[in-house]
């Protein structure tokens, strides 16, 4: 009996540990026994054909998947060793669930185990979406004239699908990330950085956003001496280094060091020749459409969908794909198996057809097979540094403000102006997250967040404008609830008045402008 319970602890703290984000809450402890990576290819196909035409949902469903596939059933791995693979994934730039089968695929199979396996992951939704952005090339005749008005129909309605799910992951994600006033006021800034930024400054303004939260929390793990310590916790190691810890795990594979800083080598010379090639040479829609998503996969942390901002600004802002085009590509890719960075072959192939949806489904994926092999050297040592842990912390931050201002920027896409999002956010921060004012100061605050809104809201007539602030107004709301754990009930309380009173006075005064508004068009 008591071993049975052991057993369900056990698994319970698994599955626990399952339903985190964050790098710091992977255990990194491995038993003492080695893997066998001497495994055939064909045993890899049979796992993986299947399951990649059942990875629907995002990355948290398919961590679940990949563990209910390898440890449950295959015992491929315990729970220890899948723990310190979703650590060794949340550790490195690009998609996380990606690097997981890459890992796991090369533990049975070296080299082309992981490309095998990750390629039987994706597949299934790179096929749909590669086809569906050149079927959409092909009948727009490369954006040189419209589309039947019956495509606009049907495609308009994914469009608030995809307000809504980026949204849903932004709160979650902040609700998971957030729980101190550093990490707040981190994801707080890269919000309003991320909406203020634009296509000309976005190639080098994304990742000084991104890298600058890892110098923020790096500082202060290194020099504030009252930092506490649950906010940058140490891995908890029960089994040791060595052949017991990830080199242990990872040892079948290969990789010295040597081979590491080659392949680092590697990805950077392919960065930047890209690079160099799109703005001096070669300035054709294929190498354009790669170096975004290589560069955008390159720095990547926190999730699939901190891409968004990012391809929202260098490929919409920049004309090469139309809105209604990008935001399509986001309901579609919820709808379709594999990974969210299919909709990279969907971009690409609407922008340069087929040759276009290869050159950025490559650019999206090829720096996570190089860098999953160049860590694996490297990976035992930083997975125990305090300072690489802070770094990450940081980095996490700013990518949670990342996926909130991407659905700030779909929603953009409906009321033209960043402003009044900018107001709207930075005032609910205040109010929701730091606690700012008493409650009298925080019902003007809102108030003063709606007039300062519609204020900015040039060009945009009253209804749409308020249609907007109310969709604000609500997740304000959503924020007052998901910190209500950390919010006193006084404060919690007046935020809720506040938020009441100004949807009250937010309708209101919408009916009315939409009174205004009628007995214009009738005189």
């Amino acid at each position: 009996m008591d071993m049975e319970i052991d057993q369900d602890e056990r698994r319970r703290d698994g599955m626990e540990l399952l339903d985190s984000d964050d790098v710091e809450d992977a255990v990194f402890d491995l038993p003492t026994s080695s893997l066998t990576s001497a495994k055939p290819l064909r045993d890899i196909f049979a796992s993986f054909f299947l399951l990649g035409f059942r990875a629907f949902g995002g990355s948290n469903t398919h961590v679940k998947l990949l563990h209910s596939q390898f440890v449950e059933k295959k015992r491929w791995l315990d729970e220890n060793r899948f723990r310190e693979l979703m650590g060794f994934g949340h550790g490195m730039p690009g998609p996380t669930t990606v690097q997981m089968v890459l890992a796991l695929g090369a533990l049975r199979g070296g080299f082309s185990g992981a490309l095998l396996a990750a390629f039987l992951y994706v597949w299934p939704g790179l096929l749909v979406m590669s086809a569906a952005g050149i079927l959409i090339n092909h009948a727009s005749n490369a954006g040189k004239q419209e589309l039947p008005s019956w495509f606009y129909e049907v495609m308009v309605g994914l469009a608030p699908a995809a307000v809504a799910h980026v949204a849903y992951v932004g709160f979650r994600h902040a609700y998971r990330f957030c729980t101190d006033n550093l990490r707040s006021g981190l994801a707080v800034l890269s919000t309003i950085a991320v909406l203020l930024v634009t296509s000309r400054v976005a190639p080098w303004a994304f990742p000084l956003i991104i890298f600058s939260g890892g110098v923020v929390t790096l500082l202060d793990a290194m020099f504030n001496s009252d930092c506490p310590e649950h906010r940058y916790p140490s891995p908890r190691l029960r089994g040791g280094g060595g052949m017991n810890g990830a080199q242990g795990m990872f040892y079948a594979i290969g990789v010295n060091r040597k081979t590491s800083v080659v392949l680092i080598l590697i990805w950077l010379g392919l960065v930047g020749v890209v690079t160099i090639l799109r703005f001096t040479i070669f300035q054709s829609g294929v190498i354009r459409i790669m170096d975004i998503f290589l560069r955008m996969s390159s720095i990547s942390y926190g999730g699939e969908y901190v891409i968004l901002p990012i391809i929202n600004m260098e490929v919409v802002h920049a004309n090469l794909i139309p809105g209604l085009y990008y935001m399509t590509g986001i309901g579609l890719a919820q709808l379709v198996p594999g990974h969210f960075y299919n909709i990279s072959a969907f971009l690409g192939a609407i922008h340069a057809g087929f040759l276009g949806a290869l050159a950025a489904w490559i650019g999206a994926f090829l720096p996570s097979v190089l860098l999953v092999f160049a860590f694996l050297s490297f990976w035992d040592n930083a997975r125990q540094s305090k300072l690489v842990i802070a770094t990450l912390v940081g980095i996490n931050g700013m990518a949670t403000g990342m996926i909130m201002a991407a659905a700030g920027l779909l929603l953009v896409q409906t009321v033209p102006s960043s402003g009044p999002l900018c107001v709207v956010f930075a005032a609910g921060a205040c109010l929701v997250v730091f606690q700012v004012g008493d409650r009298s100061q925080r019902i003007r605050c809102l108030e003063w967040a709606h007039r300062r809104s519609s204020q900015l809201g040039h060009r945009v007539d009253e209804v749409v404008k308020l249609d907007g602030l109310m969709v604000g107004v609500s997740g304000l709301d959503r924020i007052a609830k998901v910190s209500a754990g950390r919010l006193g009930r006084e404060t919690r309380n007046s935020c809720e008045t506040g938020i009441l009173q100004l949807q009250t006075w937010g309708s209101a005064t919408k009916r009315s402008n939409a009174r205004t508004l009628l007995r214009r068009e009738e005189t």
